[in-house]
C-alpha cells in the first residue's frame, strides 16, 4: 500500500541561489530528529538545490512539519517502513533535476556540501561523486568507533581520488545513469550503494570521492548498537559478494577463509584511522580495543550469512 504523497505547505525560508539542474533526495524513517536542521542546512546553504524530496516511511509523518520550514520540499510519506534503497528509489522516481544527490536524515551537510560535490562530478564526463563522512561527535566511545568501522574509507583527511567504496549518505550521479543502472538494490540495507556503485562502474562511470564535498554523521551512542550495526555491516558485506565480485567474494565461497577476515578489516580501518595524522594517533589507539571488538562482530556476521544464509534484516 503506497502511503500519501503531497507537497509540503508554503514556508519563509528562501535561499539566494537554486541549483535548479539538482534534485536531493532524503530517505527517512520514523522520528528523525536531525530532518528539521539539515533542511534549513540545505535551504540556507549559498547554493541551495532546485528540488528537495523527503521520502519518509514508519511512524511519524513529518509532512506537516516540514510544511512549516518550506514550501520548497516534497514529502512521500508510506506508513510502513521501507529501507533506504526503496525510500531512495521512491524519491528519485519523481524527480526532475539532471543530476540526483542523495544525502541522509541523520547527517548535517557543510554550507557548500551540495555545490562542491556537484563540481566534482562535472569535472569529468561519465562521472559519479562521493563525497566524505566525517563524525558530529554525537555518540561517544562507541558511537565513533562505529562511525570510524563504517566510514573509515570516507574519512575527510583522505584525498580526492578514483575509489571503488562509498557511502549513499553523501553522492550524486546524472538521473539518467541512475535509472539506467537500475536505482538501489530494496532488500539490501547495507550495502545497497555498493551494489549500485558496482553497476555504475560496469556502464563505464568513474567512481569518484570528493572529499571537500562533506557531511558529518551523527553516531548512535552505546554498545549495543555498535555490536547489532557491525554485524549487520558484516552480514550484508557477505550478501553484496555473493552477488557481486568484489575483494573478498571468495571468502564467501570457502568458509574457513571467513574465519580471518576480521584480520585485514582491522588493518585497513587502523590503517585509515592513522593517516588522520597525530590528532587520530592517541585517539586510535583508545580506540583500538573497540575496533578490535567490531571486527570480530563483523566477522561473525560475514560468517553467519555463508554458513547459514542469516540475512540479519
Amino acid at each position: 500500500m503506497v502511503g500519501s504523497t503531497r507537497p509540503a505547505g508554503r514556508g519563509k525560508r528562501e535561499a539566494s541561489i537554486e541549483v535548479t539542474e539538482t534534485t536531493v533526495v532524503i530517505p527517512a524513517y520514523g522520528r528523525c530528529p536531525h530532518l528539521p536542521a539539515l533542511l534549513c542546512a540545505l535551504l540556507d546553504a549559498a547554493e541551495s538545490p532546485g528540488e528537495i524530496i523527503v521520502s519518509h516511511s514508519g511512524p511519524d509523518d513529518p509532512t506537516d512539519a516540514v510544511a512549516a520550514i518550506s514550501d520548497r520540499i516534497t514529502v512521500l510519506h508510506h506508513p510502513e517502513r521501507l529501507l533506504a534503497g526503496a525510500a531512495r528509489n521512491r524519491g528519485a522516481a519523481i524527480a526532475n533535476g539532471q543530476w540526483l544527490a542523495f544525502i541522509d536524515a541523520d547527517v548535517r551537510p557543510r554550507p557548500d556540501w551540495l555545490q562542491t560535490l556537484l563540481a566534482a562530478a562535472r569535472r569529468a564526463p561519465d562521472r559519479f561523486a562521493v563525497g566524505s563522512v566525517g563524525s558530529a561527535g554525537s555518540g561517544g566511545y562507541w558511537g565513533l568507533c562505529n562511525w570510524l568501522s563504517e566510514f573509515s574509507e570516507q574519512a575527510p583527511w583522505h584525498d580526492a581520488r578514483a575509489q571503488i567504496g562509498g557511502a549513499s549518505c553523501n553522492m550524486i550521479l546524472q538521473r539518467d545513469d541512475f535509472r539506467a543502472a537500475g536505482g538501489f538494490a530494496e532488500a539490501y540495507q547495507p550495502g545497497e550503494d555498493t551494489m549500485l556503485f558496482s553497476r555504475l562502474r560496469t556502464m563505464g562511470r568513474e567512481q569518484w570521492f570528493a572529499a571537500e564535498a562533506r557531511v558529518d554523521h551523527f553516531d548512535i551512542p552505546g554498545l549495543r548498537a555498535f555490536a547489532r550495526h557491525q554485524y549487520r555491516l558484516g552480514v550484508h558485506s557477505a550478501l553484496v559478494r555473493q552477488s557481486v565480485p568484489l575483494r573478498g567474494s571468495l571468502a564467501t565461497r570457502f568458509w574457513p577463509l571467513a574465519l580471518v577476515l576480521w584480520v585485514p578489516r582491522l588493518g585497513l580501518i587502523t590503517t585509515r584511522l592513522m593517516r588522520g595524522g597525530p590528532a587520530w594517533w592517541l585517539r586510535g589507539l583508545a580506540m583500538s580495543p573497540g575496533l578490535l571488538l567490531g571486527s570480530w562482530i563483523w566477522t561473525a556476521g560475514f560468517l553467519a550469512r555463508v554458513l547459514t544464509r542469516d540475512t540479519g534484516t
